[in-house]
């Protein structure tokens, strides 16, 4: 077993790094249906695909448990970084924000990647006891990291690499503690919208971004297309507007 020092240095060896990431997603029939979890992904070459492999061996069969310490450091710097793209990628939080009323998976993607997670990120760290936090951090990782929580499974390789490749995920899957499922990951929710709807948000940048967002066809339904060129004609002219909130 490695420590978190060594285990970060080896995936620098091996591969790009991976990168953990809440996933919400809204369903291409329904804005109400939606699916949502935790998406877990790396890259590396294909001489490095079954040292990359073992190492997800390592994290989801031998998970070492984070410390305060390391948590504290985590989220100091998650929430620097978080602080400092409010400015770089104002337009997309004021997209986000603009949207989170109109289906339950925008709703979720701005919790997760919008203003909320900003200011939730900046409360955390100034707390002073963070030792629940690693408790229930713990318990998610224990849940988490089974077989009975993956879904899916997805690589991208070329032809000559694809044997060795579909070898290292087959090894890797049958590595997995627990037992797989079969249960559906899709959620059914609903979303109240309310007639006048603003939101604003002060900060220290000399820069005004803003938003609106309209409620339009699913991704199957055939006026979609249709309701597309408008929506990109509108915002290569300047101004920010999500024509599906999906």
């Amino acid at each position: 077993m490695f420590d978190h020092r060594q285990f970060s240095e080896l995936w620098e060896l091996h591969t790009s790094g991976i990168t953990a990431e809440a996933f919400t997603s809204a369903h291409y029939k329904s804005l109400l249906t939606y699916e949502q979890g935790v998406l877990f992904s790396s890259y590396c070459l294909n001489d490095n695909v079954s040292s990359m492999f073992n190492l997800w061996e390592e994290l989801f069969c031998r998970y070492l448990p984070i410390d305060e310490q390391k948590l504290r450091t985590i989220i100091n710097m998650a929430a620097n970084k978080a602080t400092m793209s409010v400015t770089d990628a104002g337009h997309m939080y004021a997209m986000r924000s603009a949207s989170n009323g109109l289906t339950p998976a925008a709703n979720l993607s701005e919790m997760f990647f919008g203003l909320t997670q900003v200011r939730f990120l900046n409360d955390v760290r100034e707390k002073s006891d963070l030792s629940d936090a690693v408790m229930k951090l713990n318990k998610i990782a224990k849940l988490l990291l089974s077989s009975q929580s993956l879904r899916r499974c997805a690589v991208n390789t070329t032809s000559n690499a694809l044997p060795m490749v579909s070898d290292d995920v087959k090894r890797f899957l049958l590595s997995l503690p627990g037992i797989p499922s079969d249960v559906s990951t899709l959620s059914e929710g609903t979303v109240c919208v309310k007639t006048e709807y603003r939101k604003d948000f002060k900060n220290d940048s000399p820069v005004n971004y803003a938003a609106k967002c309209f409620k339009t066809a699913p991704y199957s339904h055939e006026d979609s297309t249709r309701q597309d060129v408008p929506a990109c004609w509108t915002f290569w002219s300047g101004t920010s507007f999500d024509s599906s909130s999906r």
